[in-house]
């Protein structure tokens, strides 16, 4: 299971909060670990370990609602064979509209040199 949210800042920049089982924990069976920061990559991590899969799924849900009144936007979202049905998640994801996507093509400069860095 992975979640990408993201927001615009007051500062103009992109903030992820970033949700994830990929991880698994030593001590649990249930598991799942949050990041957040300026970048996908990097920034603050939070692990949260559960004794039961239904505590897990209640967790996942109240941090979902914390996020999306948060003014977060989901950016990617991914359950596999996880079982776990977040309807909030599917409500809020949106794919772009064809006048952003091709707004994001008229901004591209083909005239601008390619730096490759060896």
């Amino acid at each position: 299971m992975m979640i990408t949210f993201y927001r615009t800042a007051a500062d103009g920049g992109l903030r992820y909060y970033t949700i994830n089982d990929r991880q698994g924990h030593l001590f649990s069976r249930y598991s799942f670990t949050a990041t957040w920061g300026r970048q996908l990559s990097s920034g603050r991590e939070k692990l949260y370990s559960f004794d039961s899969a239904e505590e897990m799924e209640r967790k996942l849900k109240q941090i979902v609602k914390q996020r999306l009144r948060s003014g977060y936007k989901v950016l990617y979202s991914y359950f596999g064979k996880s079982g776990i049905e977040l309807d909030e998640v599917d409500s809020r994801r949106r794919s772009p509209s064809a006048s952003q996507r091709s707004s994001s093509i008229r901004n591209w400069d083909s005239s601008a040199p390619v730096v490759r860095r060896a």
